[in-house]
């Protein structure tokens, strides 16, 4: 049982299907016996650095083999990996870096560069490998800290090395939380939640071997990690590594390599929407796509109809959280709910309840939890904040659902973000979708304005499509031809864009912060 199962599972791969492609990076192929090798060489090199069993390492870096050599290496060895986002600033890489008490950073040459005038204030003592093209960089660390690069501890063989034994319930990978309700904080995954994580969607998913997928969302993030990484090499797929989203090279890769599954979050299915190429030229890319997995936020239907039409390939919603991922999916076309996050996977327990915790009836609004072997150990150094969301193995997620008499799941929205209006709880998703359907709108998101210690008006923020002009007056009269009254916006504020965080979603939290608190 446990992750180790995925260095087993490497194992036989590499054994009985040597040739089988294992991912693909920029045209070229890396074959299943060839990345368990290199994983295994890996390994052994940071063994020979001292690293063992329990150690912490900070993965930081995009979407490449490197990546992948390292977290299975570091599995390997029994360590404990902390991937975070290539986008994080030093102040906040350096902050993960204390807090886990990581022993070795890996990442990036060029974003290695961007740390070392920073480096001199983390006086833990750590190795830091990194890999770019250029094997040379100038050493402008303090004396606390060791340097090496990726190429080094790659040069010896691995002899007789063999994986780590441990235990299911052993802490394997600590992911941080994007920090939306506050500081982030490091959810303790264990080995037996990523092999059910992986495991579980892929049987309930079907996926195989033949299957080659769009590995377009970030690798450190756990929707990426489970649903890109983890699940497919379980099932011995191919990955086809995409190192930063971009449009047009998810369309070329797709068609060059006849990816069969494509996984993304709603403001990647809206870029690929509106990317400048011909129509044609994007569904051929497509072609043989045998469904696309959406999660991370909710997918508008307009949006989600829109692509289904184009492409002629069912979207399937799922759901997860940092702390347990994943939850839910739509298993097919004709087993979904458009709407719907899906179903619960298999050995997962679903409830909504009351802020009292008790359960309400089927259809009603209340707060998902989960209880199974996908959630989370702890959060590390957080006791509170653990028993806060963990009591009797159930843990309560933050969003307001509803599940239907048939067992489909429909996230309303996250509980933090409710407004409250006239008394009444206006839900920014809903308010959102009636948006979305306004032939001139290409994005949209609605967060709530305090007007008082109990009073909230509703705000909108859009951004239009290319071409396309219209007023708040009109966008105030459509919503009013589709909501009550106090669910309306009272205001709708126009931009260029949306500010994104790290993982993609829209940053709520900005907006407050330019827009409303000092307005």
């Amino acid at each position: 049982m446990g992750l180790l199962n995925f260095i087993k599972r490497l194992v036989f791969l590499s054994q009985n299907i040597p040739q089988q492609t294992a991912y693909v990076f920029k045209g070229k192929e890396v074959s299943y016996r060839e990345l368990y090798q290199k994983v295994r060489k890996f390994a052994y090199g940071l063994k020979k650095q001292g690293f063992k069993e329990g150690d912490r390492l900070v993965l930081f870096t995009w979407n490449n083999p490197y990546f992948l050599i390292t977290y299975y290496a570091a599995i390997f060895l029994g360590m404990i990996v902390t991937p975070i986002n290539p986008r994080y600033t030093a102040r906040e890489v350096l902050r993960i870096v204390s807090h886990s008490e990581a022993k070795a950073l890996i990442t990036d040459g060029n974003l290695l560069r961007e740390l070392l005038p920073f480096m001199s204030k983390s006086k833990q003592g750590l190795t830091i490998i990194y890999h770019s093209s250029q094997e040379t960089i100038q050493n402008l660390l303090n004396n606390t800290h060791s340097l090496k690069s990726f190429n080094q501890l790659m040069e010896e063989n691995p002899v007789s090395l063999q994986p780590v034994n441990v235990e299911q319930d052993q802490p394997a990978v600590m992911l941080y939380t994007s920090g939306t309700t506050g500081e982030p904080k490091g959810a303790i995954l264990t080995y037996k939640n990523l092999y059910h994580g992986a495991k579980d969607h892929t049987d309930f998913l079907a996926v195989n071997k033949n299957d080659r997928i769009l590995v377009t969302l970030p690798l450190n993030h756990v929707f990426g990690m489970t649903v890109s990484l983890n699940g497919p090499i379980y099932r011995g797929a191919t990955l086809l590594l995409v190192e930063k989203f971009s449009p047009k090279k998810v369309f070329a890769i797709a068609k060059k390599h006849q990816a069969t599954i494509f996984a993304g979050v709603p403001t990647m299915y809206n870029y690929l929407m509106q990317a400048d190429l011909p129509i044609e030229e994007k569904q051929k890319s497509f072609q043989h796509l045998r469904f696309a997995l959406s999660g991370g936020a909710t997918l508008p239907l307009s949006l989600l109809s829109n692509f289904e039409s184009t492409f002629k390939v069912p979207v399937l919603e799922g759901y997860g959280l940092t702390e347990a991922a994943p939850v839910t999916f739509n298993q097919n076309r004709l087993k979904r709910r458009k709407g719907s996050i899906g179903l619960g996977l298999p050995n997962l327990r679903l409830r909504v309840t009351t802020n009292k915790g008790e359960d309400v009836p089927p259809g009603e609004v209340g707060e998902l939890c989960i209880k199974g072997p996908v959630v989370m150990k702890e959060y590390f150094k957080n006791g509170e904040e653990t028993r806060a969301v963990l009591k009797d193995g159930w843990l309560r997620t933050g969003d307001i659902a509803k599940i239907d008499t048939d067992g489909f799941v429909y996230i309303v929205d996250r509980s933090k973000d409710v407004i409250i209006v006239k008394g009444h709880n206006v839900y920014p998703s809903e308010v959102e979708e009636v948006l979305y359907q306004h032939p001139a709108i290409s994005e949209v998101t609605v967060i709530g304005k305090k007007i008082n210690s109990i009073e909230e008006t509703v705000v909108a923020f859009v951004v239009l499509k290319k071409g396309y002009r219209t007023t708040d007056e009109e966008l105030l009269e459509f919503t009013q031809k589709y909501l009550a009254t106090y669910k309306c916006p009272s205001s709708i504020v126009f931009l260029e864009e949306l500010p994104k965080n790290v993982t993609g979603k829209i940053d709520k939290n900005r907006l407050r912060k330019d827009y409303i608190q000092h307005r």
